[in-house]
């Protein structure tokens, strides 16, 4: 008599795990249902935080508008790769006498990992960017000044690649995707970041 009580919590055992599955199943089916899968392209508009070193070993840092086109291929619910190109802008800084310059743009390749929840696409990312720069920096006479010696501008480009991360949430209409997210590089001396909304179209 004692082994019906051990078969049946066994049975039990067996069929509360079954079912543990199949809930948590259940809203990764319904997140593949309202999110179709597959090729899609995109483009999007923010604001990057341009952060540099100087050629004079200063710290650059400011905000400047920035745009990204981007396509992708998302294979399964969870899992996606996404290449995408980025401009973070040209801003400028005058501090005192100096002016300081810098433009920074190039391309990025991520893994993209899904979360399975229904409704809204959460998201994390990792990767790689190759970002160019090309920081100046130069003496400024102010008008009707005796300027005595001006040495010009110097300037230095460089190329790096680094590691790349970020994570956001997209909703989906169909094949409509509105997204917004943010990036942080590694990339000219310093660590560059991007926060953007935009617009993917999947096929």
């Amino acid at each position: 008599m004692c082994n019906v009580p051990t078969g049946r919590a066994r049975s039990f055992k067996w069929a509360a795990s079954l079912a543990s599955l199949v809930m948590m199943a259940l809203p990764i089916n319904q997140a593949g249902a309202a999110n179709p899968l597959g090729f899609y392209v995109g483009g999007a508009f923010g604001q990057a935080r341009v952060d540099a070193t100087a050629p004079d070993a200063s710290g650059f840092r400011e905000n400047h508008s920035a745009f990204k086109v981007m396509v992708g291929v998302r294979p399964i619910s969870v899992v996606g790769a996404e290449f995408a190109y980025a401009d973070f802008g040209h801003p400028s800084r005058l501090n005192g006498l100096v002016s300081t310059d810098v433009t920074m743009k190039g391309a990025s390749a991520f893994g993209i990992f899904y979360l399975p929840v229904p409704i809204v696409d959460i998201y994390a990312k990792a990767g790689v960017a190759r970002l160019q720069s090309t920081a100046t920096t130069a003496i400024v006479c102010p008008p009707g000044a005796l300027c005595i010696a001006n040495p010009g501008a110097i300037s230095r480009s460089r190329t790096d690649v680094g590691f790349a991360a970020g994570a956001g949430a997209q909703f989906k209409v169909g094949g409509l995707a509105i997204r917004g997210e943010y990036e942080r590089f590694n990339a000219a001396g310093a660590y560059p970041g991007l926060f953007s909304v935009g617009l993917m179209w999947t096929f």
